[in-house]
């Protein structure tokens, strides 16, 4: 199972003594949750990390992803081009 948001926040809280088996109004005194949030905060950067590393293994494997209607075949050539001041005249 894939780590989310939630199961990373959860493992750092653990990972500093958080204790969920106290009342609720005793579990905030004296923790820190600087360094809880300073370790989600790195672990949901790695999430990131390795997502965007999927989207670019994608995009290189299939670069007609990468335009408005490249994924069916009908790829607009004026697209990126300023369509007023184009040197052939518009589109």
């Amino acid at each position: 199972m894939e780590m989310g948001f939630n199961d990373i926040a959860k493992q750092c809280l653990e990972l500093y003594g958080y204790d969920y088996t106290k009342p609720v109004e005793e579990r905030f005194i004296g923790f820190d949750f600087n360094k809880s949030a300073g370790c989600a905060s790195k672990g949901r950067e790695a999430l990131y990390i390795e997502d965007n590393k999927f989207t670019a293994d994608f995009l290189k494997a299939n670069p007609h992803f990468r335009f408005p209607g490249g994924s069916i075949g009908n790829l607009s050539p004026c697209w990126g081009k300023n369509k007023k001041y184009h040197l052939e005249g518009g589109c």
